[in-house]
């Protein structure tokens, strides 16, 4: 992820008035979002008055994850207030062809949080499912969104040896509002995992497979699958329906 500092600042009579975007985090796409970043601030009336002669555009590129800027572009100046906007971005534009604006690639410090939620678990002895409470780990990513990853080291194994389904159709066919996700050992046909009773006991033996080793699902807040919410035993009959006629090898 490239990262860049902005900061547009005022000058009236040689000295700074007013700090328009006060050192700002953006993500770096390219030199437009400077462009698009002083735009703005050239069409606001409030950035304009007597005695304001020039803008200076001070863009520099955070170069370690504590932002030490490393190189800051040339100032540019204008003739004054009269000067248009579109005429102070072709000079930004002119200022991206005379200068070659070098960036390096940060690795910055993701962002972990925690978060709590239940799950439905499917005990290897037990003859009905509980709802049990599971760690999310989320990370941020670069976009700003957050990616959750339920813990289940202590149900089902490591995470290296758990693989996962998402189920997105119900009992008659229908598209599920919120789909579920289920999640089981990546090899429990052949690891040696006892047969799983609550699903047998569910699907009277007549799944397609011979569950085996603990099951949990988790269910997502929506069809984008991007977050999950509280799932509840109403959510068990596609669960039952997919363990049942899975045709594709888990």
């Amino acid at each position: 992820m490239r990262l860049v500092f902005v900061k547009v600042v005022k000058y009236a009579s040689g000295q700074t008035t007013k700090c328009i975007i006060s050192s700002s985090h953006i993500p770096f796409s390219g030199f437009e979002v400077l462009v698009s970043q002083v735009k703005q601030c050239l069409l606001d009336p409030s950035n304009t008055g007597a005695g304001a002669d020039a803008f200076a555009l001070l863009g520099a590129l955070a170069a370690s994850d504590n932002g030490i800027v490393q190189r800051s572009i040339s100032k540019l100046t204008g003739q004054g207030t009269e000067q248009s906007a579109e005429h102070f971005l072709n000079r930004i534009h002119l200022l991206k062809s005379l200068f070659k604006v070098s960036t390096r690639i940060l690795q910055p410090k993701l962002a972990f949080s925690n978060g709590n939620l239940p799950a439905m678990m499917f005990p290897v002895d037990g003859e009905r499912p509980k709802l049990v409470p599971i760690t999310l780990r989320g990370h941020e990513l670069s976009n700003g969104s957050v990616e959750w990853t339920p813990r289940l080291q202590n149900i089902v194994g490591h995470e290296s040896e758990v693989s996962s389904m998402i189920i997105t159709k119900g009992v008659g066919g229908e598209t599920l509002r919120f789909p579920l996700h289920i999640f089981f050992r990546t090899h429990f046909l052949t690891d040696g995992s006892r047969t799983n009773a609550s699903v047998y006991g569910l699907t009277h033996g007549q799944a397609n497979y011979q569950w085996k080793g603990p099951v949990v699902a988790l269910k997502f807040t929506g069809t984008r699958q991007s977050a999950y919410t509280n799932i509840s035993m109403s959510d068990l009959p596609p669960l039952v329906y997919f363990m049942t006629y899975l045709n594709s090898r888990p």
